[in-house]
């Protein structure tokens, strides 16, 4: 159906190519969510430095994600009830179905199905955006959509399964939460006794609800501050940060990358050249030169382009405000209500909240109708909470490390949960730990997943092979 196989194949082939002339440009890394790196997002976690090594996501079968509804109805992984064309019932205004991926994003996905079924976006509904290096489910609800067209999608990275037919659509935030199967990989530093009196105490009496790293744009970690700059009007900095801003955690071709296009901002055609071998793994970049080439000093129009991104900026400045305002709190000992405001409200008494860091930033008050013909924004008032409890169902230590089955409430990050056990470690992995694939539901006494893994062969792949 589509030919994101072949764009990633000719991606592999033509770093493989630079890899051979370059090979310190594409040096082993391995990263770890430390105390000092956390602090600059807001986030505190108590007695961190005492945290044994937690590594993450060495695969993606490592960190299974399934959508919970309203009613506690868990959408699955396995690879069962697949969509064909036997299924079509004709003419139903709205048809649901579970969206099984791996290895892209939720807007990845519906990005792609949208340029398949020659629809318009708002036809393909979800209430969330699910991990990108992993394997989720979520409900997607596709509006006034042919079924045959749809029963026609094929591809290495996702399935539909559980197609029913109905009314209405999927909304926004209208989940109750997440389930959780994680294989967090250990060393020789793990100590089981003291990571069960830990999940023991959580379990009763929860965890700060801080926003995790990836909420701020991975590898990068500068998606809040483009919003800053779109909140003051400077659309063409917000434009020129997100095309050659350097993240610490990027590759060092790509730091190099980056410092290339900076020579060239306002030539348009010469970026595009230089970012054209990367049609999957700079496709918003590619769509903003692509803009620009032919609009050359529209950057609020070339914003427009990547709305679902913008969007996904402001919500990230959001989240970075709250770490900050708790962590604040935490460390001075003070009271902490039960819910925090979050800023991107109408009610000034919400953006009062956040007076001190909002100055700071230059942005008090916060100008939203910047943000209004470039994202999908909606200004209301909204109230996250503070601490959260884990519904902890299973939890089994093996010789590979740590399986975490567990539910968690909609907009509540398992990475956070996690880094209250562990010092969150990712990339290449030491030699201490175990690379094998397991499948975690079984390990754990469920049904097997083994004919998902095999339909993800191709696509999962380990951390250090995965350029």
């Amino acid at each position: 159906m589509l030919n994101r196989v072949e764009l990633r194949e000719k991606e592999r082939e033509f770093l493989a190519q630079e890899s051979k002339k370059s090979p310190e440009l594409f040096c082993e890394q391995t990263f770890v969510d430390n105390a000092e790196l956390l602090d600059r997002f807001g986030i505190f976690i108590e007695n961190q430095e005492k945290l044994p090594a937690g590594f993450l996501k060495f695969l993606p079968s490592d960190f299974i994600v399934e959508e919970v509804s309203q009613s506690g109805d868990i959408f699955s992984v396995d690879y069962e009830n697949v969509f064909k064309e036997d299924d079509i019932i004709e003419d139903r205004p709205t048809i649901y179905a579970t969206l099984v991926k791996c290895q892209m994003s939720t807007i990845e996905v519906v990005d792609e199905l949208k340029e398949f079924l020659e629809c318009e976006q708002k036809q393909i509904q979800y209430s969330g955006i699910k991990d990108k290096n992993a394997i989720t489910s979520q409900k997607l609800s596709f509006r006034n959509i042919s079924e045959i067209r749809l029963s026609k999608i094929n591809s290495t990275f996702y399935f539909l399964r559980d197609v029913s037919g109905g009314n209405g659509v999927v909304s926004i935030g209208g989940i109750k939460g997440n389930r959780f199967i994680i294989l967090v990989r250990t060393d020789k530093n793990f100590n089981s006794e003291d990571f069960l009196k830990k999940l023991e105490k959580i379990d009763k009496e929860g965890f700060y609800n801080f926003y995790y790293l990836q909420r701020f744009g991975t590898p990068r970690l500068s998606n809040y501050l483009w919003a800053v700059l779109i909140l003051k009007g400077k659309y063409k900095e917000a434009v020129e940060g997100f095309l050659t801003d350097v993240g610490e955690r990027e590759m060092p071709f790509f730091k190099n990358l980056r410092q290339e296009i900076k020579k060239y901002l306002g030539d348009w055609k010469a970026i595009k050249k230089i970012i054209s071998n990367f049609p999957t793994i700079l496709t918003n970049e590619i769509k903003v030169t692509s803009y620009l080439e032919n609009n050359p000093t529209d950057y609020k129009g070339a914003l427009s382009q990547i709305s679902e991104q913008t969007t996904l900026w402001l919500y990230a400045l959001s989240s970075f405000l709250f770490n900050k305002k708790l962590s604040e709190m935490i460390r001075n000992n003070k009271e902490i209500s039960i819910k925090f405001p979050l800023f991107i409200s109408q009610n000034q008494d919400d953006q009062l909240f956040y007076k001190d860091l909002l100055e700071d930033m230059g942005v008090y008050p916060p100008l939203f109708k910047n943000f209004f013909s470039i994202s999908n924004i909606i200004l209301k008032e909204r109230q996250e909470k503070t601490r959260v409890k884990a519904e902890i169902r299973k939890c089994e230590i093996i010789k590979e490390g740590v399986i975490i089955d567990f539910i968690l409430s909609k907009a509540v990050y398992a990475t956070t949960f996690l880094s209250n056990f562990f010092n969150l470690t990712s990339g290449v992995a030491s030699e201490e730990i175990s690379k094998e694939q397991i499948d975690l539901k079984k390990q754990l006494g469920y049904q097997s997943i083994q004919e998902t893994l095999k339909y993800f062969d191709k696509v999962i792949v380990k951390k250090e092979e995965n350029l």
